[in-house]
């Protein structure tokens, strides 16, 4: 995952597109994002921070990215 692409797309644009992306594969591909863990938790926490440059709903997506990943890790536990 480019963190730098994502967020200039977050920075850049209104289209919620990027986090319900990641979303998606956090549901159904959480393993594609092991290694991106901690830019995808930072990202996340960084846009949920950011209230006067972020919406509510967006950052909503930011904390269901989270969510979700919490959910699905718990797949991966042995």
């Amino acid at each position: 995952m480019n963190d730098k692409t994502v967020r200039h797309s977050l920075a850049n644009s209104n289209d919620d597109t990027v986090l319900k992306a990641l979303i998606d594969i956090a549901e159904n591909a959480a393993k594609f994002l092991r290694p991106a863990i901690d830019e995808v938790f930072n990202l996340c926490l960084q846009t949920m921070q950011q209230k006067d440059e972020f919406e509510e709903s967006r950052r909503h997506l930011a904390l269901e990215v989270l969510v979700t990943l919490s959910e699905t890790a718990l797949l991966y536990v042995s």
